[in-house]
């Protein structure tokens, strides 16, 4: 059994909550055959290739939420998508690839 002084707690209880966001990320791609929501937990969905989301199936995009798209890749929508955000939680659709730079 290991004793630990408040301190020591707290300091632990920090580094775990600090890490456990960064550790979040979620990967999609295929079909969207169900209705899904993403969540703010699972952020960034990174999508590495095609997306497709099916007739009568819905999307809901929760605000806060970002959305990484591999170069070239689409998200083709066929059913319901729903993605409202907010002025202090946007919902953000960005490319997952580095920034090129030019060296000479």
């Amino acid at each position: 059994m290991r004793c630990f002084t408040t301190g020591s707690v707290i300091f632990g209880m920090l580094i775990f909550l600090m890490g456990s966001n960064v550790a979040a990320q979620t990967e999609v791609d295929g079909d969207i055959d169900t209705d899904t929501i993403w969540s703010i937990t699972g952020s960034p969905y990174i999508v590495p290739s095609s997306l497709d989301l099916l007739s009568g199936v819905s999307l809901t995009v929760d605000p806060g939420v970002e959305i990484r798209f591999q170069f070239g890749i689409q998200m083709v929508v066929y059913g319901t998508l729903s993605a409202m955000g907010s002025e202090t939680q946007p919902i953000i659709f960005s490319s997952d690839n580095p920034p090129h730079t030019h060296s000479r």
